[in-house]
């Protein structure tokens, strides 16, 4: 997740806004034209506008509210961006980060309900827009910038709209969120189990990875059916992962040890070897 607001937050930040007054109140905002609300909400995600807090909570709110799916994905975008200052150190150190109030998050905290909404909008941007936007105001402060615990009403809206995703670029985003977010999370590790059985590999690998954190028992004859699996970076993946399980995994070695020495890969089979030495020293122990 961490990878997708960084992407976000650069992005913002290099895109030349029109050459326009900025809206100085709700009332202007709703009155300007598309291009305007759009750079208005880019500046607010960005750090780059000022205004008081209630002001910029009443902007951001009114674009998500807004009929165009462009501008409710740049509303999106402003939330998570100035919802992540207090996540990620690299913003904490920037000037831009002092536009930001600290009665600010808990008014951000105010559009909650609706982001969760957005997770099952019309528009697919905005449904991977609003899984991004969660996971920042689901920050609550502390050391770990992706030690995360997704609320009930969080995990409830991201698996049902797994369940019904059409979209691959959306379930990347979610299952992503449950790999990268606290183990504590409630139903992650049945979220992971549903994404690898994913049709699309880097969805699968994501499954995989979050899997390695907190080894759930379950999972284990579903990686061994995917020591095949047509993606190199499904495969690469499953040795850090079983390793993880060290005498947990032993019951599958045999399976690691046949499928290392006939994978074409040599990474793989790298891979692979390291996982079995891992089990096979934790079995000595």
């Amino acid at each position: 997740m961490s990878i997708s607001v960084v992407v976000l937050m650069v992005a913002l930040m290099s895109t030349q806004a029109p050459n326009v007054d900025r809206p100085a109140s709700l009332a202007e905002f709703q009155m300007a034209p598309k291009a305007v609300k759009r750079a208005t909400l880019n500046d607010l995600g960005s750090l780059r506008a000022g205004p008081s807090a209630t002001v910029a909570q009443g902007i951001i709110a009114a674009g998500l509210a807004d009929v165009d799916a462009d501008i409710r994905l740049s509303a999106l975008y402003a939330l998570a961006g100035r919802a992540s200052v207090d996540r990620f150190k690299a913003f904490k150190s920037s000037s831009r980060v002092t536009m930001v109030s600290a009665s600010e998050k808990p008014l951000l905290k105010k559009l909650r309900p609706r982001v969760l909404e957005l997770i099952a909008d019309s528009d697919e941007k905005v449904r991977q827009g609003a899984v991004i936007a969660l996971v920042n105001l689901e920050f609550d402060g502390g050391e770990d910038q992706n030690d995360i615990v997704l609320k009930p009403d969080a995990v409830n809206a991201l698996s049902l709209q797994l369940e019904r995703e059409t979209s691959s670029l959306v379930r990347s985003e979610i299952v992503k969120t449950f790999t990268l977010t606290s183990v504590q999370s409630p139903g992650r590790d049945k979220v992971l189990l549903t994404a690898l059985q994913d049709m699309n590999p880097d969805i699968v690998q994501f499954g995989v990875m979050g899997i390695a954190r907190s080894k759930p028992a379950a999972a284990l004859p579903k990686l061994a059916e995917l020591l095949n699996h047509p993606s190199r970076k499904v495969r690469l993946q499953l040795g850090p992962t079983f390793a993880a399980y060290g005498r947990g995994a032993r019951g599958y070695l045999d399976d690691l040890v046949r499928t290392a020495a006939n994978d074409a890969d040599a990474d793989v089979r790298q891979s692979l070897e390291g996982a079995i030495a891992k089990i096979q020293s934790a079995n000595k122990e």
